[in-house]
This record gives structure tokens, C-alpha cells and sequence, in this order.
């Protein structure tokens, strides 16, 4: 099966990239939003501030002079340039205007456009208007020592403007530096995922035998990761190591039966009589149990090898054991053995899978039945520390105790029948359930394999 790249599913690059290509232009927008906001702030609390100054300027102005003759000029002094100069004095006369009214609200003084300010006797502060579809920021002041009303007003237009110019002082150099960030953010982000393509270029190129650890340097974030690849490598070489072992432990052990059972078969073509032939014949069907005993207990040690856990069900080993006692009360019989199974209402509780359980347990009572004299005895004893299956047999050297359990293990000397597997697979599925087998030969002689808790 070909197997290419996920579609659908952009590469981390581009969608670094992309974030970048939209969040950068965004965050300046922000900012820009930000500063014309603060800008503009700062320079109407400039400008308010100027404009309170001067209407208290020009409310202080002598109303009296007029009567004693001086004469004063409707202009706009120099002073008010100096003040609100943003740089075009072309358009100043017609950005500031301003008014002195007496008490009765008469216009002693005015700026040189006579520019018609709204005006009554109940403003106060600021205020801003349209006059003429232009807006305007208003100051009004009444002085009550002089008796006069002081109006001062500055169109927006010109604040307007210096805000911007602030704002694009501020900005433009950012804007211009734009390009030259995402540059430098699209070579840092293709640096910084080099260790990823050398990771990926390492996994790919990688022959389909080869299962050791990744230990190029990555960075942290792609740790886990690594880590995750190589307990799969460790888990691969595990299933594969048991594979080849379960092909050459088949390969190995059906050879032997294969060909006793070829060498029965011409003798049974071979034979001259019906008697030698049916004896042949037997020998034949008992070959063919044993290789379908042995066939089916690779099979079920081959599946064991890939479970991690066994499924966690509520379950009772000592009811397993009753079970099992029973299917195995037939080959018990054939050999005149005494078999007996735990008490009736002996409960042995555990977390675990029934079926598996009744496995492990018929293979330690089968185990036992066939290694116990004709006429023995094999039971099944629980207690609270461990469940254990006994016999009066034999017993196996001391040396053999743990041998006993590798695959196709089997004492020397030993006349019965067997493939060797049955302790092999109850000691795989005591594993699954968190139990310990512990095999040893009894004081009174025979056999115990015991089953306890780990821990």
C-alpha cells in the first residue's frame, strides 16, 4: 500500500506562516488603532488646555480703554499663531476663532474672519458643533470681576491632522519594517522546524527492518513525540521477535509428529493384516490429537504474546478452578486419578477474564494429571494468600523448577505425552492477570504450582 502525505492537513510551516501573515499586519492595525486613540487624547488635552488659556487671555483685556480712547485691533495677535502654529499659517486665521462680549453680550473684540460662534449666557466649558458643516471645538468662559464673556474656538481639522502626523511618526517606520519581519520570521520558522525534517527525512529513509531508537536531538516540543515513536519501534521489534519465534517453534515442533505420523500411515499400508493395520491406524489418530493439542496451543500462545492487559471483569479464580476440574474429570478418569476441585462456596476474587483464567487453571490440572502416576491424586486448595493445584506424584528436580516453564520445556526422562507449552502459556496468562506461578516440589513429595497476587 502507497502511502503519501495526509491531504487535507497543511504542514506545520505553512500554518506558522500563514498565523504569522495574518496576526503581524493585524497586531500593527491594533497598535495603530491604539496610538491614534492615545494621540488623540494627548493633543485635545494640549489644545483644551491652550484654548482655556487664552479665553482667560482675552477675558482679561480692559474694557475701559475703549472709553479712554485706546483703539483695539479686531486681528489675530501673534501670540495665538505661536500657540496653535501645526505648520500652515495659510489656513490658521480661518482654524481659530474667538470672540470678548461685554455683559450685555455685545462683541468688543472678534478674530479677523468675524467667524459667527454660537454664544449664550448659560455656556460653560467646552462643547462641539458645526458651523458652516465643519466642526469645531468651543471654549467658553465668563469672567464675573470684568463682567465679560470670553469665546474661543479651534477647528478639529487641525487636530485632526496633527494626530495623524503623530500617529504615522510613530507607525510608518513599523510599516516600513513589515516586509522585512515576515522575512526574517519565514527563515526562522524553516530554521527552527529543521530538526522536525530531519526527523521525518531519518523515519522515512529508514529500512523496514530497522527498529532501533530514534536518538537524534530534537527540540522539547517534539520530545513526546519521539518518545511515543520509540516505545512503537520497541512494541514492533517485540511483535515481530514473537512472531519469528512463534513460526520457528511451529516450524520446529510439527516436524516431529508430521513424520511419526507419515511412518504410521505406511505402516498401515504396509500392514498384511487387518489387526496390525487398525493398530497403525490408531497410532495415527493419537499422532493427529497431539498435533491439533500442540497447533492449538501455539495458536493460543501466539495470541497472548499480543495482549498488553488482560480485560478487567469482576471474576473468581476459585470458581475458574471448579470449572476447570470438571473438563478436565474425563482425562482424570481414563487414568484412574482422583481429582478434586475447591470447596463449594471457596471464593478467590479478582479482576480479570474468566475464559483466560480457565485456560491457565486446565493447564495446570492437565499438567498435573499427566505427570501423576495412575491411581494419584491431583486437588485444587485455596486460601487467602494463593489458589494452588497439587499432586502426589513425582515431583521434578530441583533444577528444572524454573526451566519447566520456558517454551517446549521438558524434563528429561519423562514418558508422557506433551508439547511442553502448557506451564508457558498459564505462566503468560498469570502475567496478564497480575498474578505470580510459583512451581515447587511438595515436602510430603509430588507437585504445587501456586497462584498469588503480585505485590
Amino acid at each position: 500500500m502507497k502511502v503519501g502525505r495526509l491531504r487535507g492537513v497543511p504542514s506545520l510551516k505553512r500554518r506558522l506562516l500563514t498565523a504569522f501573515l495574518i496576526l503581524l499586519p493585524a497586531a500593527w492595525m491594533v497598535s495603530a488603532v491604539i496610538n491614534y486613540r492615545a494621540a488623540s487624547l494627548a493633543v485635545n488635552e494640549l489644545f483644551d488646555t491652550e484654548q482655556a488659556f487664552f479665553a482667560q487671555i482675552l477675558a482679561s483685556v480692559n474694557l475701559e480703554a475703549r472709553a479712554q480712547g485706546y483703539k483695539i485691533r479686531p486681528t489675530l495677535p501673534r501670540t495665538l499663531h505661536e500657540l496653535f502654529d501645526d505648520g500652515d499659517e495659510e489656513e490658521m486665521d480661518a482654524d481659530i476663532a474667538f470672540q470678548l462680549r461685554n455683559g450685555a453680550g455685545e462683541i468688543i473684540i472678534a478674530d479677523i474672519n468675524q467667524t459667527e460662534l454660537p454664544f449664550s449666557r448659560d455656556y460653560k466649558g467646552f462643547y462641539n458643533v458645526r458651523i458652516d458643516n465643519r466642526e469645531w471645538r468651543l471654549f467658553y468662559l465668563h469672567d464675573r470681576n470684568n463682567d465679560a464673556f470670553a469665546l474661543v474656538g479651534q477647528r478639529m481639522k487641525t487636530r485632526n491632522k496633527l494626530v495623524s502626523r503623530l500617529v504615522l511618526g510613530q507607525m510608518m517606520p513599523w510599516l516600513m519594517a513589515l516586509p522585512a519581519l515576515l522575512v526574517l520570521m519565514w527563515w526562522g520558522v524553516r530554521r527552527s522546524l529543521r530538526p522536525v525534517d530531519r526527523l521525518a527525512r531519518d523515519v522515512r529513509e529508514r529500512a523496514p527492518d530497522n527498529l532501533a531508537p530514534i536518538a537524534a536531538p530534537v527540540p522539547a516540543e517534539v520530545g513526546p513525540l519521539v518518545v511515543a515513536l520509540n516505545r512503537l519501534f520497541a512494541r514492533l521489534e517485540t511483535t515481530l521477535a514473537n512472531e519469528r519465534r512463534f513460526t520457528a517453534d511451529a516450524a520446529h515442533e510439527l516436524r516431529t509428529p508430521l513424520a511419526a505420523l507419515r511412518v504410521q500411515l505406511e505402516v498401515a499400508m504396509m500392514a498384511g493384516d487387518d489387526a496390525s493395520r487398525r493398530r497403525a491406524l490408531a497410532k495415527v489418530m493419537s499422532g493427529i490429537d497431539r498435533a491439533t493439542r500442540l497447533i492449538e496451543q501455539l495458536l493460543t500462545l501466539a495470541r497472548l504474546d499480543h495482549l498488553a492487559a488482560a480485560d478487567r471483569r469482576p471474576a473468581d479464580l476459585a470458581l475458574c478452578a471448579r470449572r476447570a476440574v470438571v473438563l478436565c474429570a474425563d482425562a482424570a478418569d481414563t487414568r484412574a486419578i482422583t481429582l478434586t476441585a475447591p470447596a463449594e462456596g471457596v471464593i478467590w476474587p479478582l479482576a480479570g477474564d474468566e475464559g483466560m483464567l480457565e485456560i491457565l487453571l486446565r493447564n495446570l490440572i492437565d499438567n498435573a494429571i499427566r505427570y501423576t502416576p495412575p491411581g494419584g491424586e491431583v486437588w485444587v486448595e485455596c486460601d487467602a494468600a494463593a489458589l494452588s493445584v497439587c499432586d502426589n506424584g513425582p515431583g521434578v528436580a530441583p533444577e528444572w523448577l524454573e526451566r519447566v516453564k520456558e517454551r517446549f520445556s521438558r524434563p528429561e526422562g519423562q514418558q508422557a505425552s506433551g508439547s511442553g507449552l502448557g506451564l508457558s502459556i498459564a505462566e503468560r496468562i498469570a502475567e496478564l492477570h497480575g498474578l505470580k506461578l510459583t512451581l515447587d516440589n511438595r515436602p510430603g513429595g509430588g507437585f504445587i504450582a501456586r497462584l498469588s497476587r503480585v505485590g
